[in-house]
């Protein structure tokens, strides 16, 4: 079984074509999700999501702790060895059963605190799943390394059909929350068993002659970043959860789901792309910087418009996919979409930082605004969702100077490869945004259905941004850059319509 196509050095395939893989991908996955959205949230009660929802915050945490950072090491590594490999892998596997077996240990605790018994038998749950998750993160790390977002889009776009259909059969046989949570193992198995099948490579007994210092060193940094954002993420809802109720938890995740299927589905496949090209170019700073401004370019151009419409139609959007009941997961998608934009603008930088071995750069200006966060949210958890949501988006704005201050004293790339654009970034979201709100107030008495609403805004933020972002340079590179994108999709879809073998 030959794999040495997975290990050594980091190839260098297109960036635009392995872009263009990638975001064929998740438009794909991107338009399952919203569909498992809306029809779940039409068969289940708020206060089933969000139960579920503070269930699966507890496997979320520690998933992210461990295995992302080991994934992002074996990424960047100039030269991954099969041994070295392996060792990630194992260790992945020991820290994730230790995190499930104490989730299992505290359960009744957590049963208690939140007053929700079925955290006894759900923790346990999802603790096996976080044992799942250690089986897949060096086999997902491969393919990333190789750029190999074909095999990812298959994968991912099966495994969560798959899912998804069992999903809706189970909630309309009255299964509530617990349609989600099988939901959550079928998609697990079934992920585990697709990438063992598709990347040969098989893990070798621990080697103490593999050298990994260096890649845990780096991991522990990533790591340290990724649980940095995840108590910034995940406190709302514990605290919701613990003094509100938890049908507010099922607004919270709900809005947040609703932002996050576009949003994430559109940077999700630029960030996938992102670490391995650059990690590739982290000694040639002019090259690394060009990739740089070219990622923020289409960032910015398609998510200016993309969240002052969120901003301003959030109730609407709500309504229209999820039904009536929901329109307060409306409220809180407004604030998600506001607190988003230092993700926009910082997104490809951070994955910068990382590519060239400082996964860890900004984390004590996060930590600084944590307990500013933190109190602030315990100050307003009892308003429940939409406050909860403000509270986060105002912080996050707020820290976007301090941010930008020390990216211009600490960066391996000359401030012209992003500093222009960012500035130019902001001027045409608030300019979308604005005239926007214009239209809006005019229009809002002439439309009365939330769908026709939420549709004439879509189309009017889309065409106001792209007006706006053409203006400027970056706007006009990005384009071109989407543009580019789309012809290798297309070109890739009339080959596979011609030679189905070749597929």
């Amino acid at each position: 079984m030959d794999d040495s196509e997975w290990f050594g050095e980091h190839p260098k395939p297109s960036i635009v074509r392995a872009g263009a893989w990638a975001t064929a991908a998740n438009v794909g996955n991107a338009a399952l999700t919203l569909i498992g959205t809306v029809i779940l949230s039409r068969l289940l009660d708020p206060a089933d999501v969000g139960l579920f929802a503070l269930a699966f915050s507890f496997y979320s945490i520690p998933s992210l702790i461990v295995g992302p950072g080991l994934t992002a090491a074996a990424v960047q590594a100039p030269h991954l060895t099969r041994h070295q490999s392996s060792n990630l892998f194992w260790i992945n596997v020991a820290a994730n059963t230790a995190m499930a077996a104490l989730l299992v240990a505290i359960s009744p605790y957590l049963a208690g605190w939140f007053h929700q018994p079925a955290l006894r038998t759900l923790c346990p749950v999802f603790a096996l799943v976080l044992i799942l998750e250690a089986f897949a993160t060096q086999y997902r790390a491969l393919l990333t390394r190789t750029m190999r977002f074909d095999l990812v889009a298959k994968i991912g776009f099966l495994t969560g059909l798959g899912s998804l259909i069992v999903a809706i059969v189970l909630a309309t046989l009255g299964l509530g929350m617990w349609a989600l949570v099988i939901q959550v193992i079928v998609a697990a198995v079934a992920d585990r068993i697709a990438l063992a099948t598709v990347v040969p490579w098989r893990p070798s007994l621990f080697d103490r002659g593999a050298p990994v210092r260096q890649l845990i060193r780096f991991s522990g940094e990533s790591s340290l970043g990724l649980a940095m954002h995840m108590l910034y993420s995940q406190s709302q809802s514990l605290l919701i959860a613990r003094y509100a109720a938890v049908s507010d938890v099922g607004y919270y995740t709900r809005g947040q789901a609703l932002f996050q299927k576009p949003f994430f589905q559109l940077m999700g496949p630029l960030y996938a792309i992102l670490l391995p090209a650059l990690a590739a170019r982290q000694h040639k700073p002019d090259e690394l910087g060009a990739a740089v401004y070219r990622a923020n370019s289409v960032l910015y151009t398609t998510l200016c418009p993309l969240l002052a419409w969120m901003i301003l139609s959030g109730p609407d959007i709500a309504t229209t996919l999820l039904g009536p009941h929901w329109v307060r997961a409306g409220e809180t998608l407004r604030f998600f979409a506001l607190g988003s934009l230092p993700v926009v603008l910082f997104g490809a930088i951070h994955k910068m930082n990382e590519a060239t071995g400082r996964p860890a750069w900004g984390i004590w200006l996060r930590a600084l605004f944590l307990p500013i966060l933190l109190v602030s949210l315990f100050m307003v958890a009892p308003r429940g969702a939409v406050w909860m949501a403000g509270v986060s988006a105002f912080v996050e704005v707020v820290s976007t100077p301090f941010f930008l201050v020390m990216l211009l004293k600490q960066t391996p790339i000359p401030s012209q490869y992003f500093l222009k654009p960012m500035c130019e970034c902001v001027v045409a979201f608030l300019a979308t945004l604005a005239t926007l709100t214009c239209i809006a107030s005019v229009m809002g008495h002439h439309w009365h259905l939330p769908p026709l609403r939420a549709a004439f805004m879509l189309i009017s933020s889309c065409v106001l941004g792209m007006a706006w972002t053409s203006l400027f340079q970056f706007g006009r590179d990005g384009t071109r850059e989407i543009l580019c994108m789309i012809g290798h999709v297309y070109g890739w879809l009339r080959k596979s319509s011609q030679s189905p073998a070749g597929m």
